[in-house]
């Protein structure tokens, strides 16, 4: 399955989610690696994933750094939340992924924050609570066409096309499934915006 454009899924906690996010031709997936998150997988574990998976890379969801104990996963990157996280983990060496939240309610701050880090980080991923439309449609526009920018929040299989043709994204951000019951995990949601963009259904 190929898909029309690059896509990360965030929250993957178990190997069961890492396979099927492989198998829909998902780029990259995210592994909450912070003791305490919700679906934390243990360096241990996350190596016997790995062992099962092929031609996805793996992005560290960090709550906190601890450098020597994000140094026992082979990460192909780490995804920081604050300016004060990519400083600290440079000292890693690994990619850095830099995601903004909250990004229409602060735009002169996001600005500053691309324009400071362009450099030093992979690409940026910036979170939305709705889709913007007038003025703040134009200026996402534009940050995306000047940045590396991926986008999260707000996209569903009824506006995911009209995302990409309006922003030009480099990728989407989508969230893993949500566990309905215990080891049952509900894919609807994940998989109709992964089918959407499938090249072989896009018109």
């Amino acid at each position: 399955m190929a898909l029309k454009t690059s896509v990360k899924v965030s929250k993957v906690g178990n190997l069961h989610d890492a396979r099927y996010c492989a198998g829909m031709g998902v780029d990259m997936i995210g592994i909450p690696v912070s003791e305490g998150m919700e679906g934390y997988i243990p360096s241990e574990n996350f190596t016997e994933i790995v062992g099962w998976l092929a031609g996805v890379k793996y992005v560290g969801e960090i709550t906190s750094v601890d450098v020597e104990k994000l140094g026992e996963y082979k990460l192909d990157y780490i995804e920081a939340t604050t300016s004060a996280e990519v400083e600290q983990l440079k000292a890693l060496g690994t990619p850095i992924i830099l995601k903004l939240e909250e990004v229409l309610e602060r735009p002169a701050e996001v600005e500053e924050l691309l324009a400071k880090y362009e450099s030093e980080v992979a690409f940026f991923i910036l979170e939305l609570k709705e889709i913007p439309s007038g003025a703040e449609e134009g200026w996402l526009a534009g940050l995306s066409e000047k940045y590396s920018v991926w986008l999260k929040g707000a996209i569903n299989v009824e506006n995911v096309h009209e995302v990409l043709d309006t922003f030009s994204p480099k990728g989407l951000v989508l969230t893993g499934s949500e566990e309905i019951k215990t080891g049952v995990n509900d894919f609807d949601a994940l998989a109709d915006v992964l089918e959407a963009l499938d090249t072989d259904e896009y018109a």
